[in-house]
């Protein structure tokens, strides 16, 4: 039952699934790089061209960075920006993204690995930046529907309407905030059948949307 009500969870049940929301954001990208639509290993400024990050390290990281470093961690990137986790949870994806300028990089451009929301969330950035379609659009149109996911979205206001959706609880709070503006590194809505679609599309290493020696890179 979902908590406090007698409703029956189903297969069916949708549930934001936060983090492991990375995981739908990277195959989404490298569908983009499949499509021809934004390149690995290009500097991100050639599709947001205003993008700029502080670095004690080395002068205009921004021109280092790719999407090969975003996707796995290696940017440098702090974890979170002062509009992650406000209070109001109110925050556009876009403000989110425009604010990791304010932030400073904690080690140089491809160092090495440390775990970042915001690298997730600027590769979803790039995305809806080079296709000029939001980024939720986009991942329905170019991977939900044509693996028939259709209980899966990172479109909020269509999560809101879901009457099948799993309310989180925890004993720390009343009620847990159903929106945030971490799109890319958390927020995904799924149920347990879509999941199990994902995980299928994934085991046939990533056909039909991606080649084999793509999905092997991701």
């Amino acid at each position: 039952m979902k908590a406090g009500t007698d409703t029956p969870v189903t297969s069916r049940t949708m549930f934001s699934i936060q983090s492991c929301s990375k995981m739908y954001t990277a195959t989404a990208v490298l569908v983009a790089v499949e499509q021809g639509v934004v390149d690995l290993d290009a500097p991100i400024v050639n599709y947001l061209p205003d993008f700029r990050v502080h670095s004690r390290f080395e002068r205009d990281p921004e021109n280092k960075i790719t999407l090969r470093h975003l996707l796995s961690h290696t940017a440098g990137l702090t974890h979170e920006d002062r509009y992650a986790w406000d209070e109001a949870f109110g925050p556009s994806f876009e403000r989110h993204c425009r604010s990791i300028a304010d932030t400073w990089l904690r080690f140089p451009v491809g160092h090495h690995y440390e775990y970042s929301n915001l690298s997730i969330d600027l590769a979803a950035y790039v995305v809806q930046s080079a296709t000029g379609t939001p980024f939720a659009e986009y991942v329905q149109n170019a991977l939900l529907s044509p693996l028939g996911m259709h209980r899966t979205t990172l479109d909020r206001d269509a999560w809101l309407r879901e009457p099948d959706r799993a309310h989180g609880h925890t004993a720390l709070i009343s009620r847990i905030p159903e929106q945030m503006p971490l799109l890319g590194s958390g927020g995904v809505y799924t149920s347990v059948e879509d999941a199990c679609q994902f995980i299928t599309f994934q085991l046939a290493q990533g056909s039909p949307l991606l080649h084999a020696s793509l999905h092997q890179q991701m």
